[in-house]
C-alpha cells in the first residue's frame, strides 16, 4: 500500500468541500499538499525503527531490553501498516460510491468520520508502545524518562512547516558533524539547555496544534477558523525557530573555529531544506564525472561547468531563501495544516503574484537549473546521458497542488 494514495485521496476529499459556504463573492483556493516517501516514521509520525534505538540508547538498555523493544516495534509497525490499510480501503470505497453517484460530496460526508478512525488508532497505538516500552525499564532507567518524551517530541514536532527555521534540530545537526570528544563535551551544557529550551516551544506549539478546527461531515471548511488557527501555528513556529536562533549562535561560538562555517551551512540547509537540497543537475552532475568513458575534454568542461553552476546556484538560492523569509514576515505564504496519515496541507486563498520577489527567485532558479540541464546534455555524448540516474519527479517528494475556484464567505 502506498502512503501516497492516502494522501492524496485526503487532500482530494478536502479541496471537493472547499466550496461548501455561501459567498459573498469568489476567489481561487490553491490547495497544495507534499508528504516524504520515508516509511521509516518521517512526515507520517510512525516511529521509526531506528527511533527505537535512540530510545533505547537514552534509556541505557542492555542489549537484551534492546532487543526486546525492536520486537515491541515489530508489532506496532504491523498494526500501524494495518491502520494505515484500512484507511486506504476506506478511501477507495470514498471514490467508488462517488463515481456511482457522480456526487464528490461523498467525500466530506464520510471522510472526516475515517480521518478521525485513523487518527484515533494511531495514537492508540503509539500510546500502546511507549507504555510497553517504559514496563521495561527498570526503576533508574524510569528516571531517565523524559529524554524519550523530549526525543519524540523532536521527532513530531521539530520538522519543517509553514515557517523556515521551525524544523531545525540543533542536536542532530552538531551529531552529523562527528565533532572529536574534546569538543564534543565542551557543547554538553549547551546542548542540554537547548534541549530543554526547544522541548518548551514545542509543547507550545502542540496545544496549538492539537486545537485544530475539525471538519464536520457535509460540511466545507470555515475559512476564518482555518486562518485563525493557521495564524496561530504560525506564531508558535516563530518561537520555535527564534529557539533554534539563539542557540545556534551560542553552539557556534563554541565551536573550533574552523567547523563554524560547516555548522552554519548544515543550519541553513536545515531551515530551507526545498532550496539548498541538492539539485537533480547537481546530482546529475556528480555522476558525469565518474563515467569511465570521458574525453580529457569533456572532463575539463564538467570541471569548469560546475564551478560556475555551483556559484550561480549558491546565489539564486541565497535570494531564494530571502525571499521567503519577506513573504513569511507579511503572511504571504499561506496556512499549514498537518495531514492524517503524514505530511502537511497549505491552504492560500487567491493566486500567488507572478511578478512578486517570490515567484521572481522561484523563476530564477528554474531558469537556472535548465540553462544548466541543457548544458550538461551538451558536453555528455546521447549514450553518456542514458547512463545517467533515472529520477522520479520531485527528486523523492511527492506533491499535489489542486485549484478550485470556490465561494468562500467575506
Amino acid at each position: 500500500m502506498k502512503r501516497t494514495a492516502v494522501v492524496l485521496g485526503v487532500v482530494a476529499g478536502l479541496a471537493m468541500g472547499l466550496g461548501a459556504n455561501v459567498a459573498l463573492g469568489q476567489q481561487r483556493v490553491m490547495v497544495a499538499a507534499s508528504v516524504g516517501m520515508d516509511t521509516e516514521g518521517g512526515a507520517s509520525g510512525k516511529i521509526a525503527k531506528s527511533a527505537v534505538e535512540k530510545y533505547a540508547k537514552l534509556l541505557e538498555f542492555s542489549e537484551d531490553q534492546k532487543s526486546t523493544a525492536m520486537a515491541l516495534h515489530d508489532g506496532y509497525d504491523a498494526a500501524y501498516m494495518q491502520a494505515m490499510r484500512d484507511f486506504s480501503e476506506a478511501m477507495q470505497e470514498m471514490r467508488r460510491a462517488a463515481a456511482e453517484s457522480d456526487d464528490r460530496a461523498v467525500f466530506m460526508e464520510r471522510m472526516p468520520k475515517a480521518r478521525k478512525e485513523l487518527a484515533k488508532k494511531t495514537k492508540d497505538l503509539e500510546k500502546g508502545f511507549f507504555d510497553d516500552l517504559k514496563s521495561l525499564a527498570t526503576q533508574e532507567q524510569a528516571a531517565k524518562w523524559g529524554k524519550v518524551e523530549r526525543q519524540r517530541r523532536r521527532e513530531v514536532l521539530l520538522r519543517p512547516g509553514g515557517v523556515s527555521g521551525e524544523g531545525v534540530n540543533l542536536l542532530e545537526t552538531v551529531e552529523g558533524m562527528k565533532l572529536p570528544a574534546e569538543f564534543r563535551s565542551g557543547l554538553t551544557e549547551a546542548l542540554e539547555s537547548y534541549e530543554l529550551d526547544v522541548d518548551r516551544a514545542l509543547l507550545a506549539k502542540q496545544r496549538v496544534l492539537e486545537d485544530q478546527p475539525e471538519i464536520e461531515s457535509g460540511h466545507g471548511i470555515d475559512f476564518e477558523a482555518f486562518q485563525k488557527h493557521a495564524a496561530a501555528v504560525r506564531e508558535a513556529g516563530v518561537q520555535v525557530r527564534e529557539v533554534n536562533s539563539q542557540h545556534q549562535r551560542r553552539i557556534e561560538v563554541l565551536l573550533p573555529e574552523d567547523r563554524r562555517a560547516a555548522f552554519n551551512d548544515a543550519v541553513k540547509r536545515a531551515m530551507y531544506p526545498t532550496v539548498y537540497r541538492a539539485s537533480r543537475v547537481s546530482r546529475h552532475l556528480d555522476a558525469a564525472m565518474k563515467l569511465e568513458d570521458l574525453t580529457a575534454e569533456q572532463r575539463e568542461l564538467l570541471a569548469q561547468f560546475r564551478e560556475s553552476y555551483e556559484r550561480d546556484l549558491g546565489g539564486v538560492n541565497d535570494k531564494l531563501a530571502s525571499e521567503i523569509d519577506a513573504a513569511e514576515k507579511k503572511g504571504e505564504t499561506g496556512g499549514n495544516v498537518p495531514i492524517v496519515g503524514g505530511g502537511q496541507m497549505s491552504i492560500r486563498i487567491g493566486d500567488e503574484d507572478p511578478n512578486s520577489p517570490l515567484a521572481q527567485a522561484r523563476t530564477a532558479k528554474r531558469e537556472l537549473e535548465e540553462k544548466a540541464r541543457k548544458r550538461l546534455e551538451g558536453i555528455l555524448t546521447k549514450e553518456q546521458r542514458d547512463r545517467l540516474p533515472k529520477e522520479p519527479a520531485g527528486g523523492g517528494e511527492d506533491q499535489f497542488i489542486m485549484g478550485n475556484t470556490v465561494r468562500i464567505e467575506r
